[in-house]
This record gives C-alpha cells, sequence and structure tokens, in this order.
C-alpha cells in the first residue's frame, strides 16, 4: 500500500464510515466486538481465506468503535532506534499500518514487535507508541478515527 492507495480510498473509508454510523444509530445493539484495547495483528499471523473466484484475504480485525466523527490519516518514516514521540494517550482510537521497516507497538500490555503488513490498533484513552526496532527505516500509515476534533488549538 503506498500513499496514493491511501489518500484514494479515503472517499471509500468516508462512505464506509458514514454507513456504519447510519446503521449504528438505526440498530442500538451492535453484534461486532467492541474495541476497547489496544492490540497488534502480525501480518503473518492473520488468517487466510480464498473466496470462489481464488481472492486472497487476510482479516485483521473487525469490530465497533461508537461516535466516529473525524478521520485522519498520515505516514511517519522514524530513523532506527528512534520514535516519533513518547508513548500517549488521547481521546481517539488510532490504527497504523507497518508498510516497511520493524516497529515495536507499545501499549500498557508487553510491547509487540509488527514487520512490513502488520496492523495495530489502539482504543480511545489507551496508553500508546510506536518506535524503530530495526537496522533500516520504518514507514508506516496512521489512520486516526474518532468523536473528538483533530484540529490543533
Amino acid at each position: 500500500m503506498n500513499r496514493r492507495d491511501v489518500v484514494t480510498s479515503l472517499p471509500f473509508l468516508a462512505g464506509v464510515l458514514s454507513v456504519g454510523a447510519a446503521a449504528q444509530s438505526a440498530a442500538p445493539s451492535c453484534t461486532e466486538p467492541e474495541l476497547t484495547d489496544c492490540r497488534g495483528f502480525r501480518f503473518e499471523e492473520a488468517p487466510v481465506r480464498y473466496s470462489s473466484d481464488g481472492a486472497k484475504t487476510r482479516q485483521f480485525m473487525e469490530g465497533h468503535m461508537p461516535g466516529l466523527n473525524i478521520v485522519e490519516v498520515h505516514e511517519t518514516t522514524i530513523a532506527p532506534g528512534k520514535a516519533p514521540h513518547p508513548p500517549h494517550r488521547h481521546p481517539n482510537a488510532e490504527f497504523f499500518l507497518v508498510r516497511e521497516g520493524m516497529v515495536e507497538f507499545i501499549t500498557d500490555n508487553a510491547p509487540m514487535k509488527l514487520g512490513p503488513g502488520s496492523v495495530a490498533y489502539c482504543a480511545p484513552n489507551k496508553l500508546h507508541g510506536i518506535r524503530n526496532v530495526g537496522a533500516v527505516d520504518a514507514t508506516y500509515f496512521v489512520m486516526k478515527i474518532g468523536a473528538e476534533p483533530v484540529c490543533q488549538k
């Protein structure tokens, strides 16, 4: 996945989120699990499913996040041994999609090493951070979603 892929998928994502929000308001009970913690998903451990036409899918996660109002997507590249900032908390959920390198996803749980193709999720107000534990630059995308504005004041 490159930057163009992420940017071109934003209209689709916005549609999915608006449909999901409409469905949520129409049906108060949700069958998907509520995403209330932080977790990493290694690419090589994601179960593979094949469709009848041979398409291969890896499902990393599915769940319910109430109150979605904002979406922000960015790409970050960090040098070996570095972190963009100390572990922190904020009122929005975040997804991390590792494109290149090896990172350590830091949470209140045990740190987890994630390589290319891996995904991590952090629920709102949970401690999380990321740092490059490899020998080369690490690049990853962040998708921030939630009820609180992303704007800096």
